[in-house]
Parts: C-alpha cells; structure tokens; sequence
C-alpha cells in the first residue's frame, strides 16, 4: 500500500481544486459587482437629493429676488407719487 495518491485520484483532486477555484473567484466577482451596483445607486441617490435641494435653493433665492424687486418697484412708486 502506498502513501501517495494514484493518477486518477491526483487528476480528480487536481480537478476539484480547480473547480472549487473557479466557483470562488466567480462568487468574489459577483460579490464586487454587487457592492460596485450597491455604492453606484446610492451615489446617484445622493446626487438626486442635491441636486432637488440645489433646486430648492435656487427657487427660494429668485422668489428673494422677486420679493426685493417688488419692495424697490414699490419704493419707487411711492416716490413719484
């Protein structure tokens, strides 16, 4: 009886290494892509929310604007008057 392994069953461990190797390199890819997917929905998430807070700004500052213009076109009316 001999300690080593015969061809067959060195070619079959040989093998199942090499399966189990792609099996896990593939989950590894799969588990990046997913958490690459995860962090790029969230990045867009919160460019979506500054950007509608941008937007909300933007319109808070032009209703400022209309309301100082009103004051001034007020003002003045007052003045010719």
């Amino acid at each position: 009886m001999s300690h080593f392994p015969n061809d067959r069953q060195l070619k079959v461990t040989i093998s199942t290494i090499l399966d189990f190797g792609h099996i896990f390199s593939t989950l590894i890819i799969i588990v990046f892509l997913v958490t690459w997917g995860i962090n790029v929905e969230n990045r867009l998430t919160y460019l979506e929310t500054q950007s509608i807070a941008t937007e909300k700004r933007m319109d808070r500052e032009i209703q400022y604007i209309r309301d100082s213009l009103g004051r001034i076109e007020l003002k003045i009316d007052q003045k010719n008057q």
